[in-house]
C-alpha cells in the first residue's frame, strides 16, 4: 500500500468520509480518484453517495469505508 492510500484509509477512519476536494485540500492529492480505484482492487470496501455542492447545482462524490481486507 502507498503512503497515499495509507492517508484516505486514515482520514477517512478519523472523519468518516473523503470527497476529491478534502483529499486535494487536506492530503495535498491530485490523483485521488486514482486512489479510490486502486484501494478499491487491494480489496476495501470503499462505496460514495452523490451530494450536492453548497454553492452550485453540481454535485460531488463522498466516499465511505465499509470494509477492509482480511489480510491487513
Amino acid at each position: 500500500m502507498t503512503n497515499q492510500q495509507k492517508a484516505i484509509i486514515e482520514h477517512i477512519k478519523a472523519h468518516g468520509s473523503i470527497t476529491n476536494i478534502e483529499a486535494m485540500k487536506a492530503l495535498g492529492m491530485c490523483d485521488f480518484r486514482k486512489r479510490i480505484s486502486e484501494l478499491k482492487r487491494l480489496g476495501y470496501d470503499i462505496v460514495d453517495i452523490l451530494e450536492p455542492n453548497t454553492n452550485n447545482h453540481c454535485y460531488h462524490k463522498r466516499y465511505f469505508l465499509r470494509g477492509e481486507p482480511n489480510n491487513v
